[in-house]
């Protein structure tokens, strides 16, 4: 039985341009690098031509040394508007993060423990406009493939948002969605929000994939 539920939580109205961010204390490589099928993606989504991606995924690559980690403004164009690479092993509590302006994105990992940038990258092509981008998160399977194991989890502490001062948002509610790659649930423990014309915050989010018995 191939069977397994998914996992995907988002926002019901649209930030704009802004700092997105999201901190963690599972260490993401090592569960990708366990499965590499599992992807994890953080990310603004109106279609597949426009949306601004990081994604952690081995692309069913079982290498030692393969990529895990890949940042996207689509369309993609590998070195101009995504860049795939291998982010180490040894930081535990981590904040993955993206600036949108309408010129540039630039993404960034954080060691929250020794408050050092980890990795950075930027690309000024292909910016979408703000309108109907709304952030979301989800752990999926590439292809449908059944998870190694029967429950893979990961806990994100927080997702922060902090506006760009020259755009505006209008009323912020965050809120689980059913839907993503594959058949689809979400899981959230205590999910207090709170919003206002220049920041919101969602407190602890745990996403799970859970295969069939």
């Amino acid at each position: 039985d191939a069977s397994f539920a998914c996992a995907q939580a988002g926002c019901d109205s649209v930030l704009g341009y802004g700092t997105y961010a999201w901190d963690m204390s599972t260490r993401v490589e090592s569960v990708v690098d366990s499965d590499p099928n599992v992807v994890l993606g953080l990310f603004l989504y109106k279609s597949d031509e426009q949306e601004i991606d990081i994604e952690w995924a081995r692309w069913g690559d079982e290498g030692a040394e393969a990529n895990n980690m890949d940042y996207v403004v689509q369309p993609h164009e590998e070195g101009v508007s995504g860049l795939t690479f291998r982010l180490p092993p040894g930081h535990t509590h981590t904040r993955h993060q993206f600036t949108y302006t309408p010129s540039v994105v630039e993404f960034k990992v954080i060691d929250l423990d020794t408050k050092t940038t980890v990795h950075e990258w930027s690309t000024t092509k292909n910016i979408p406009t703000p309108e109907d981008l709304p952030p979301i998160i989800n752990l999926w399977m590439m292809s449908g493939i059944k998870p190694a194991k029967e429950v893979t989890s990961i806990d994100i502490d927080s997702f922060n948002f902090e506006q760009d001062a020259s755009s505006s948002i209008g009323s912020n509610n965050s809120s689980a969605s059913n839907g993503s790659e594959s058949e689809a649930s979400s899981s959230i423990g205590s999910n207090n929000s709170s919003a206002s014309a220049l920041s919101a915050r969602v407190v602890y989010i745990l996403l799970a994939l859970v295969a069939a018995l």
